[in-house]
């Protein structure tokens, strides 16, 4: 059952992610989404904190359910989201709407990092507490 809910959660964050790109594409992103991040410097903090929730969920829920080492999932993890976002950047040049930024990506890789940590954090305290 737990491997079942860490898959859903897995799935669930990756499709709300893919959701707000392709609103954001279409621009169809709800007005709520884009007051939020809606002052100088708010796009970074978006990428950061996008990013970085969109990397914990992922990281923390497949490490807690794996069987193999944890440092191997966490590797193929990290590399499996670092081309996912950079590519979610540059697909932005060929999009009329959207403007590919090399701060957006470095943001975006802040937030990956920060994701990956606190996950890497959480997984290991609750393999201390639940054994």
């Amino acid at each position: 059952m737990k491997k079942i809910i860490a898959i859903a959660a897995t799935i669930i964050t990756l499709s709300l992610f893919l959701s707000i790109i392709f609103a954001t594409d279409s621009e169809q992103l709800p007005a709520v989404f884009q007051q939020a991040y809606n002052f100088p410097g708010g796009d970074k903090v978006g990428h950061l904190l996008v990013m970085g929730v969109v990397s914990f969920a992922v990281i923390f829920s497949l490490r807690a359910i794996s069987d193999i080492h944890r440092t191997a999932v966490t590797t193929v993890l990290v590399g499996s989201l670092l081309i996912l976002f950079t590519g979610e950047e540059i697909s932005q040049a060929f999009i009329p709407v959207r403007t590919f930024s090399f701060l957006d990506l470095f943001f975006s890789y802040c937030g990956l990092t920060l994701g990956t940590v606190l996950a890497i954090a959480g997984t290991q305290k609750r393999k201390a507490t639940h054994g």
